[in-house]
């Protein structure tokens, strides 16, 4: 089920096809075209902004609790935004070349 969810997902964002009947699976275009952040975010929609999510909690009298959210907007936002650029600059074929050289095979 879970292999059935994660190809679903792929092909909903356009980075795979499937074969009707026997199966299989193609990618969709080139590996260094594909991105770190387009596998992830096709399998995780929502991941990135609540990787580092702050839990509501001004309803609290506390001025922390009042206060912690918009005082870590930005710094988040920051973090959000370089976490996206790195998984962006980072290819499928990049992570394909760095197996190859860990395993030996080319």
């Amino acid at each position: 089920m879970i292999i059935r969810n994660v190809i679903s997902s792929l092909k909903k964002a356009g980075i795979i096809t499937v074969a009707r009947g026997t199966g299989g699976a193609e990618l969709c275009m080139d590996p260094s075209e594909i991105t770190l952040f387009m596998i992830y975010n096709a399998l995780e929609p929502k991941g990135l902004s609540s990787l580092i999510g702050i839990h509501p909690c001004s309803e609290r009298a506390c001025p922390v609790a009042q206060n912690i959210q918009s005082v870590l907007a930005v710094p988040y936002q920051k973090i959000e935004h370089s976490i996206r650029n790195t998984m962006e600059s980072i290819t499928l074929k990049s992570m394909i070349q760095d197996f190859h050289c860990k395993t030996g095979k080319s």
